[in-house]
């Protein structure tokens, strides 16, 4: 995605109908709507029932994320992926795994919110949880 789709999407284009213009500048700064998913609680209820009650901690605690826990679910996917992102590439730098490449293709998927969280439940969460990414005792 450019920057001139970044500066002309509208939060209709992913998510919940409204139709609201979204700048590069006050992406991440508007705050969600009634009605618009909470991204961030979704995936931290879904690290809890697919990965390990630890692994919800680990998301919740890291700074961007928490800068992101009461803005719109367009900002929030970009810092969720930017996370999930940076925990497989750090896997990837220890472990040489080829399967990698391929789940980093679905954490940046650009589809609708639903399609996204469902290729993160579907997929990634449950990649995480049998490579045992976060390091988290099981």
């Amino acid at each position: 995605m450019n920057k001139f789709e970044l500066e002309n999407m509208s939060t209709a284009d992913l998510s919940t109908g409204a139709t609201a213009k979204l700048t590069t500048l006050d992406m991440f700064t508007t705050k969600r709507v009634v009605g618009e998913k909470d991204l961030v609680a979704q995936i931290s209820k879904d690290l809890i029932s697919l990965y390990h009650k630890d692994a919800s901690p680990l998301f919740l605690n890291d700074t961007d994320i928490s800068l992101v826990s009461d803005l719109n679910p367009l900002s929030q996917r970009i810092i969720i992926n930017r996370w999930f992102i940076n925990a497989l590439l750090i896997y990837r730098a220890n472990s040489n795994d080829v399967e990698v490449s391929e789940i980093l293709l679905y954490a940046i998927n650009d589809g609708t919110i639903d399609e996204w969280l469902e290729l993160i439940e579907r997929v990634v969460i449950p990649f995480f949880k049998n490579k045992n990414i976060l390091k988290i005792s099981i």
